[in-house]
């Protein structure tokens, strides 16, 4: 019998909670109304960020894509999601992230997307990336920090009222 310290069951336990808690995040923006699902189909786009909201060397073209994607099909929006890893404190994480989030909307908002077709949210440490078999730890901590950008019909979301 394994011993409730050892590290194998310590990652399975880990792991069953991410499984746990990526449905519980995607419900709840369901519930709040941020997301309606539908039957399009998203694309995503990642950009890493190197330190802060400081965005990597790709994020420019990477931007300058989904611009031209929703320039030519104005039925799409995008939620932009920040993320950040786990350690450290909860709510500077939770700043952070909103930040990246905010910072790659504002390069969309420079390029010409209208404000009203982006939806930001922060989501901290929440949602980490799935880590390779043989990924290093290094590797895989330089991918934590990031935001995700989905590209979705607008009819598909139910963009926050205004006051």
């Amino acid at each position: 019998m394994l011993h409730p310290g050892n590290e194998a069951i310590r990652k399975q336990r880990r792991i069953g909670f991410v499984i746990m808690l990526l449905p519980a995040v995607f419900f709840l923006l369901i519930a709040m109304d941020v997301i309606h699902v539908g039957p399009g189909q998203s694309v995503t786009y990642t950009i890493g960020f190197e330190i802060g909201t400081e965005a990597d060397d790709n994020a420019h073209s990477q931007v300058a894509a989904i611009a031209s994607t929703l320039a030519e099909h104005p039925t799409l929006g995008v939620v932009i999601t920040g993320h950040t890893g786990n350690a450290g404190d909860a709510e500077a994480n939770q700043e952070l992230s909103q930040k990246r989030a905010d910072a790659i909307a504002a390069m969309l908002i420079k390029k010409g997307v209208p404000q009203s077709r982006i939806i930001t949210l922060g989501a901290a440490g929440s949602l980490p990336p799935t880590r390779g078999s043989k990924e290093s730890e290094a590797s895989y901590k330089r991918r934590l920090p990031r935001s995700v950008i989905a590209i979705t019909p607008i009819k598909y979301l139910n963009f926050p009222k205004a006051g």
